[in-house]
């Protein structure tokens, strides 16, 4: 019988530190302030990573992109060993609640009757000429439930399957400007 002895080396290493930075807890799209083209650069350590998620592209966070709700944005890092390690943060997008006074604006939305039961009439008045584009409802949540093209400065939204509750409109004028405000469903 034989007897040997094999000797080996057993190397560990560990996983690399990660993290990221760029990212607030909360967004807020809020009925005026939506940012179709607003982006955030996320900044990985160590850099040479990924990032992933909703609304993530090229290392930038797209509010908008990643639409309302709770997401989870995650950087992901391979060192030189082969050693993979991840960090993750959640972040919440939703609509402001709350309703901006436009006094800059030259326009006003007068809303007829609010609150409704069956449907309200929408009048956009001011100085000169209005051009509009698009007409939309939002829930409390942010849901989008009602969208119309507008074409006249008078338009009207039937209630149809809408529960009885408060919802925010957005007017978008050709400008690209909004007017914005709160209607009631009895």
């Amino acid at each position: 019988t034989c007897d040997s002895i094999i000797a080996t080396t057993l190397s560990i290493d560990s996983l690399p530190a990660v993290s990221f930075s760029g990212l607030d807890s909360v967004y807020c799209l809020g009925i005026i302030t939506k940012m179709p083209d607003t982006s955030l650069t996320l900044t990985g350590y160590p850099s040479g990573g990924n990032f992933a998620g909703p609304g993530v592209s090229n290392g930038e966070f797209y509010p908008d992109s990643a639409g309302i709700g709770t997401h989870t944005i995650t950087y992901t890092y391979t060192d030189t060993n082969n050693c993979t390690n991840a960090a993750s943060q959640d972040i919440q997008v939703k609509i402001c609640g709350g309703i901006a006074d436009r006094s800059d604006s030259p326009y006003a939305v007068r809303v007829k009757p609010n609150p409704f039961t069956e449907q309200t009439q929408f009048t956009v008045q001011g100085k000169g000429a209005v051009a509009i584009q698009r007409a939309e409802l939002f829930s409390y949540t942010g849901e989008l439930v009602r969208s119309k093209e507008v074409i006249d400065e008078q338009f009207t939204i039937h209630r149809k399957h809408l529960p009885e509750g408060i919802y925010f409109y957005r007017i978008t004028l050709d400008d690209g400007s909004a007017l914005t405000g709160k209607v009631v469903v009895q």
